[in-house]
């Protein structure tokens, strides 16, 4: 045995094939006109046959040993003929054929076949066949014999199916082609090359390379087969990577690894066929491209799981498609399934089937692609589409310019701003300069500039001035934009000439009283404070007034709002007719205004204010033919610039406006420092903004003080809430400070109002407070009891903070619940049926209290401090503390002791029966825990603090 051979056969061995068929056993085959397979031999067979031809007549048939993927084996076989009714024999010559690669020309040259032998039967014959098949590969060789007639026939129909299969896989093969050039899609020149791939390798393992003679040698036509497995391999394995789908879309190992294992394994294959034992490679590397096969399909199949998409479905059933094609083809050649058309041609199936979903799948992907991307045109032809109608209807103005600013286009909305219906219409104007269509010429260097430098505008304001000199302002907004030949810029315009001279009445209306056109409190302070700055300016002395006018209210309650508004309006002219030119006029309360003097010395803002006050006199306003005179009271003051503050001398006008008033109207007065009771206005009136801006800033405090029961026990804390003022220097002012300014001006109920709000907000937000009150007591003033809608305010609180009404007991002083006591009967009365309680402060320093007890509905009676701080020493004290007490017990209310300083107090009010004491000898004022407020108010307060 030559030396490759017994290499291959080994190799054989040690690869381990168990599947190769022993001899048959000597058969007898009567021949009849069907096909007979009278054998499968294996590696190493020798066959001995009698063929019986019973009839009368020669028949011919042909002896075929069938493709089985494999090119080396030798056959010897030889005949003889006994004539039994001769009695004698004819000894046909032995013949000897070799095929593969022990003969590089064989006597038969079919594709279907590696060696067809025809055969003669004489008639009434018994013909002995014998031959040896050596054969070094792995696979089964079907031996059949055929009727010569069927072969031919069987033969022609192979052929004519084999050519139809390569016509077909061409034809995909060349379509590939076209549409690589058409689409330029890379995918496509991957199909084209593993369709010629596929092409030789069928063409070599076929037998169709005999079809040619010369063409190749047999030998050569098996590495050829050998060579498209390698490349077929590695074209498989590298689909995944060849397509580029995402590494998400399904584990990124198995796309590595099957690359990996695919170019090792092509590599291993090429290289076998160019060794002497490359017959016996044909079936393994045909496994190894199952297996990377089946890989393929897994992965594909995985995809589709992950991402239901259909294309991912139609690729996975192709390859699984291709790989069962392959599965039969080698249980046939390994004798695991019989031979038909399927074992036969099942990789050729395969190859077909799987070559048809793939491009149904890229069909539909590439008809997807194309409704995406006619739909992405589409989209952008009606983005356009729409645009341009913007463009052409939006009242926005759009142009386009040269860096010099010449108008290259311009849409409607813009030529309307120059009274233009369109561009054309805007060019024969030639109105077609931005430079000069801009009010001021710097705007477009600043347009230009910033588009130069950073790309765009923001939006800035600007003018444009149309030929009849009109403005109008706009909002521009600009951008570079890319053109040929050199860069444009686009410019936007919206109007905005409405909104600007909204703003400037919003403006106006800011600094100035609507009603009167004077200007306004705010204003005219910082008008006077800018006077007061005004260090350099050789002004001298600037002056004051401050002006109310007498009988105001009397005309607006008899003539009605409407013409008070117009009586307002009169006088406020006749201020300005009167004044010198320069000064400046304000309205600064409902009948209060102000002027301004420029270099007014004392005597000169008199005389002004003097005539001003004639002038006053010989106002006349007319209603309903019955006249009405003005009279003002005006104050005067002057300064020079310094270290005052507009407040300050504003207060001081207002201070010596109030002095002229209390001193009968219709006076002038002038505010003079040595005057102790201007003075005293002064200091009030200065509380006033103080208070304005406490109450804007949050900056009162809340205090607590502990009421405590003298001879019982009561559950819970009973104290009341007090007020602080923190200072914007930090100081901390008690109420007899600020309280009767508050009062003067008005403020109370506004304080009051403060006050509840936040003591329910902080009752609120400290849960276990609320729950440990037994009774809180808030203080009211007679503003809050006289206002229309204080009761309704009072239980809207009680509702948004969810404080129940009965731990809520409110004060009102004696004085200020019987100036109105039928008022303050019914606000009892509504809020005692909502479950608050009511207390009676400072009782006993009325005149008539005992009288008005009977008539308010009160439940606890605070006895004045008064009595109860000297009531130990003093016997009349005593006795008045001892008669509020017993008057208090026959109706049945509860008593407070205010003033407790010290224990000797404590127990002589014990003794008397009085039921709570509040005082520095039972508990001093604390701030409330954990209030909004980075000031730690001093516990320690002193009894003036707490008046």
């Amino acid at each position: 045995m030559p030396t490759r051979r017994l290499l291959g056969t080994v190799l054989s061995v040690l690869l381990g094939w168990p599947w190769l068929v022993a001899a048959e056993p000597l058969q007898r085959i009567n021949i009849t006109t069907e096909t007979q397979p009278i054998g499968l031999p294996g590696r190493l067979n020798g066959q001995f046959v009698e063929l019986v031809n019973p009839l009368a007549e020669t028949t011919h048939w042909v002896l075929v040993a069938h493709e089985p993927l494999l090119g080396s084996f030798e056959v010897q076989w030889k005949a003889r003929t006994l004539n039994e009714n001769r009695g004698s024999a004819s000894l046909y010559l032995p013949q000897r054929i070799q095929l593969g690669s022990q003969h590089p020309d064989p006597p038969s040259r079919r594709p279907d076949v590696l060696w067809a032998v025809a055969i003669e039967l004489p008639p009434l014959s018994t013909t002995e066949l014998r031959w040896s098949l050596q054969n070094v590969g792995h696979a089964q060789v079907p031996v059949t014999l055929v009727d010569a007639d069927d072969y031919e026939r069987q033969r022609l129909w192979r052929l004519v199916s084999l050519g139809a299969f390569h016509g077909i896989l061409l034809l995909i093969t060349l379509y590939s082609v076209l549409l690589y050039f058409t689409t330029q899609k890379r995918f496509y020149l991957f199909y084209t090359v593993l369709g010629v791939v596929m092409n030789l390798y069928f063409l070599s393992s076929g037998g169709l390379w005999n079809l040619l003679p010369g063409l190749l040698p047999n030998t050569w036509s098996h590495r050829l087969m050998l060579v498209c497995i390698g490349l077929h391999i590695t074209l498989v394995a590298a689909t995944p990577v060849v397509l580029r789908q995402r590494r998400n879309n399904a584990p990124s190992q198995w796309r590595e690894r099957a690359l990996i294992l695919g170019a090792i394994v092509a590599l291993f294959t090429l290289l076998q066929a160019f060794t002497p034992w490359y017959v016996s490679m044909t079936l393994p590397s045909l496994g190894v491209a199952l297996v990377v096969t089946i890989m393929v399909t897994v992965y594909y199949g995985t995809l589709w799981l992950h991402q239901q998409r259909d294309a991912f479905r139609l690729v996975s059933i192709a390859w699984a498609i291709y790989s069962l094609g392959i599965v039969l083809v080698l249980s046939n050649r390994l004798q695991w399934l019989p031979r038909n058309l399927w074992t036969d041609y099942g990789i050729h199936i395969g190859a077909l089937s799987t070559f048809s979903l793939l491009y149904v799948s890229l069909n539909n992907q590439m008809r997807r692609e194309r409704d995406r991307r006619i739909a992405a045109q589409q989209s952008s032809i009606n983005h356009l589409m729409r645009f341009q109608r913007l463009y052409m209807n939006a009242e926005e103005g759009f142009v386009t310019v040269t860096p010099e600013g010449v108008l290259v286009d311009a849409n409607p909305a813009f030529c309307r701003f120059f009274d233009c219906e369109n561009f054309r219409e805007l060019n024969t104007s030639g109105q077609l300069d931005l430079t000069l269509m801009l009010k001021d010429p710097e705007d477009f260097e600043t347009l230009r500039h910033e588009v130069q430098t950073l790309g765009k505008m923001q939006g800035r304001e600007m003018r444009l001035q149309t030929a009849e000199q009109r403005e109008l302002w706009m909002l521009v907004l600009a951008w570079h934009e890319d053109a040929p030949g050199r860069g444009a810029i686009k410019c936007s315009f919206i109007d905005i000439t409405g909104r600007k001279a909204f703003e400037q009445r919003l403006q106006y209306l800011a600094t100035h009283d609507p009603l009167t056109g004077l200007l306004n409190r705010r204003s005219f302070l910082s008008a006077i404070q800018k006077a007061v700055d005004e260090h350099n300016q050789p002004n001298g002395r600037w002056g004051l007034l401050c002006i109310n006018l007498d009988n105001f209210r009397l005309i607006n309650t008899q003539c009605g709002h409407e013409q008070g508004d117009q009586a307002l309006a009169q006088f406020a002219a006749q201020l300005q007719a009167t004044l010198p030119i320069g000064s400046m006029t304000a309205r600064t309360g409902a009948d209060e205004f102000a002027a301004l003097l420029p270099q007014a010395e004392n005597s000169t803002a008199m005389d002004i204010a003097e005539r001003l006050r004639k002038a006053t006199t010989d106002i006349a306003f007319i209603h309903q033919n019955k006249p009405y005179n003005f009279a003002a009271s005006i104050g005067v003051t002057t300064f020079s610039p310094g270290k005052k503050t507009a407040d300050d001398i504003l207060a001081r006008a207002d201070t010596a406006c109030q002095a002229a008033k209390e001193q009968g109207g219709n006076h002038v007065n002038f505010y003079t420092e040595t005057d102790a009771d201007l003075q005293r206005r002064q200091t009030m009136s200065a509380w006033v903004s103080e208070l304005y801006s406490a109450l804007t800033d949050n900056r009162f405090l809340l205090t607590r003080q502990i009421i405590q029961p003298l001879s019982f026990n009561e559950p819970g804390t009973h104290y009341e809430v007090l007020l602080r003022l923190r200072l914007p220097d930090g100081r901390i002012a008690a109420p007899g400070e600020f309280l009767p300014a508050a009062e003067r001006y008005g403020l109370m109920e506004a304080i009051d109002r403060w006050v509840i709000e936040h003591f329910f907000q902080w009752l609120q937000q400290h849960p276990h407070q609320l729950a440990a009150l037994h009774r809180a007591s808030v203080n009211l003033s007679g503003q809050s009891l006289s206002a229309p809608d204080s009761i309704r305010f009072i239980r809207q609180q009680f509702q948004r903070y969810d404080i129940p009404p009965e731990k809520i007991c409110f004060e009102i002083t004696e004085s200020m619940a019987v100036t109105r006591i039928d008022v303050t009967q019914q606000f009892i009365a509504e809020l005692r049926n909502d479950g608050c309680s009511f207390s009676l402060d400072d009782f006993g320093t009325g005149y008539s209290s005992y009288g008005y007890l009977k008539q308010l509905p009160v439940q606890y009676l605070k006895i004045d401090g008064s009595f109860v701080r000297n009531m130990l020493t003093t016997a009349s004290d005593y006795a008045m503390v001892k008669s509020i007490h017993d008057v208090a017990q026959s109706m049945n209310l509860q008593t407070i002791a205010e003033f407790v300083e010290n224990d000797e107090l404590r127990y002589a009010l014990k003794e008397l029966g009085v039921h709570f004491g509040q005082g520095y000898g039972i508990s001093k004022p604390e701030l409330l825990p954990d209030q909004n407020s980075e000031d730690q108010y001093s516990s320690s307060l002193s009894r003036k603090e707490i008046t």
